[in-house]
């Protein structure tokens, strides 16, 4: 159940546990046909925190009305007063408690389900916890490289272990030791580059000199970040090159995820520095 609370000029919608929930439409409306308009309010979402604020008169009678997942609920007439109310909205949606195998964070994965289509474009909601109406759902959710899927029945409130993988159609290119990948890279857009070491080492990964920001981070098989760093550009028109060092082991895959500021042609390399 979720339960939304209004108070003064705040909406605020939490659940059960107290947490505030994210994302969930509220719509009021001021019950005085004449001004219904001048305190009207559709298609707002509450912040990450559950809330959502407005101007409200108070001493008046206003309906009000929540949906989250396509779950409604309307409450009419209700007086809000000068010292504010508390208003519960029960909607029939279960918490469902997502995790991933390892030590993967699902903060900032999107959800999505089969839509009426065959497409993944039905959202669900986003990080580690889900509302959700009674039914079995097909749940698919990407960050980065990473893809997680699951089906989950949901009869009450309940928890589930999804499935990962990286996405192995995102590799823009693989690397050789001492071999050389060019990429042409659009701004602010991110590039993955793939790497196997035949030795346990430290490695660098290096690019060439470019008079724009640069940025690197590089990742285990897991989609655990290991390391990070850009070429230390500060807009002054001097090139400087992006320079990644890292311990690695033989027959380990790496990954690294690059993006730059601006449109470049820009060459990348690996090479063994430190032996183990």
């Amino acid at each position: 159940e979720i339960r939304l609370s209004l108070v003064g000029s705040e909406i605020c919608i939490r659940d059960w546990d107290n947490r505030g929930a994210d994302d969930i439409e509220v719509e009021f409306e001021f019950d005085d046909v004449y001004n219904r308009y001048q305190r009207s309010y559709y298609s707002a979402y509450t912040n990450e925190y559950g809330e959502y604020t407005a101007y409200v008169a108070p001493s008046k009678r206003y309906t009000m009305r929540a949906e989250y997942n396509g779950v409604s609920n309307v409450i009419r007439g209700r007086y809000i007063g000068t010292a504010g109310t508390t208003i519960n909205f029960a909607l029939p949606l279960y918490k469902v408690s997502l995790t991933a195998k390892g030590q993967q964070s699902l903060g900032s994965v999107s959800w999505y389900t089969l839509d009426s289509y065959g497409d993944w474009d039905r959202y669900l909601g986003s990080g580690s916890v889900l509302y959700l109406k009674k039914g079995t759902y097909q749940i698919r959710g990407t960050y980065g490289m990473m893809v997680y899927t699951a089906t989950i029945t949901v009869n009450g409130n309940t928890s589930a272990t999804v499935n990962s993988a990286i996405d192995q159609s995102k590799v823009d290119a693989t690397l050789t030791t001492d071999g050389l990948v060019s990429l042409e890279m659009d701004s602010y857009t991110s590039y993955y580059l793939k790497y196997t070491p035949g030795e346990t080492g430290t490695y660098t990964f290096s690019s060439s000199a470019v008079d724009e920001y640069l940025y690197g981070e590089l990742y285990n098989d897991q989609y655990s970040e290991l390391t990070s760093d850009s070429n230390g550009y500060d807009y002054d028109a001097v090139e400087k090159e992006l320079q990644l060092s890292y311990s690695l082991q033989a027959g380990k895959t790496y990954y690294l995820r690059l993006y730059c500021e601006g449109t470049r042609d820009i060459d990348f390399s690996v090479s063994k520095t430190v032996a183990e």
